[in-house]
């Protein structure tokens, strides 16, 4: 909601897509709404498609989809290991996820102008205070 207050022109990429596009009603015609998952190339080049298409450029890439499932590496009661479900899905989506948006997404923004700066656009990635929570 901020960067359309500021300005600013939003493609969301939701697996979901409910609450998303509940917001982009709200906010209006300035948010579009994908359907899909950072893990498929298929999806996130929709989404850069919708991009480039509907506003013409892509300026920035918000990198903050995320999955965390504590769970303990190792059950002592029940002396058992965890199974690699969990962990597999989360490699997926945070560090797979991540870069596959990031490599996509760097060539639309390599074809920007520079600004004055020199700058073409910006990458953000975020992360999650899950990795603090103990696991053992």
């Amino acid at each position: 909601e901020r960067l359309v207050q500021n300005g600013g022109k939003v493609v969301i990429l939701d697996i979901q897509g409910t609450r998303a596009q509940e917001l982009a009603k709200t906010i209006g015609e300035d948010v579009q709404v994908t359907v899909g998952c950072v893990t498929s190339e298929e999806d996130v080049k929709k989404a850069l498609e919708v991009a480039k298409n509907k506003f013409g450029r892509l300026d920035t890439l918000i990198n903050c989809a995320g999955y965390a499932q504590t769970s303990q590496i190792y059950n002592f009661n029940k002396d058992k290991e965890a199974g690699m479900d969990n962990f597999v899905k989360c490699v997926n989506v945070n560090t797979i996820g991540t870069f596959n948006t990031i490599r996509l997404a760097a060539g639309l923004i390599g074809k920007n102008q520079p600004s004055e700066d020199g700058y073409r656009g910006v990458i953000i990635n975020t992360a999650a205070t899950i990795a603090y929570r103990k696991q053992v």
